[in-house]
């Protein structure tokens, strides 16, 4: 089945549309890339399980990568 283009388009915008804590999360990782998980958390005051959710949930969707070591590393945002 092919989907006319502005299906696809409303399918897309719902996929790509990020809840605040996902884009404050983004926010963070954006400007400090080499920041831990502890760090973000005490950034954003949050738990440190509510920042690997999320960090988890956008790695799934594609828009989030780690890379190098858990201590070494850095974070991609890709979209």
């Amino acid at each position: 089945m092919k989907l006319n283009e502005t299906t696809q388009s409303k399918i897309d915008e719902k996929v790509i549309q990020l809840s605040e804590k996902n884009k404050e999360l983004l926010d963070v990782l954006t400007n400090i890339p080499e920041v831990s998980q502890s760090m973000i958390a005490k950034e954003l005051n949050w738990d440190v399980n509510t920042v690997k959710y999320y960090t988890k949930k956008l790695k799934k969707m594609g828009i989030l990568e780690r890379t190098g070591s858990s201590r070494k590393g850095s974070w991609i945002v890709k979209k």
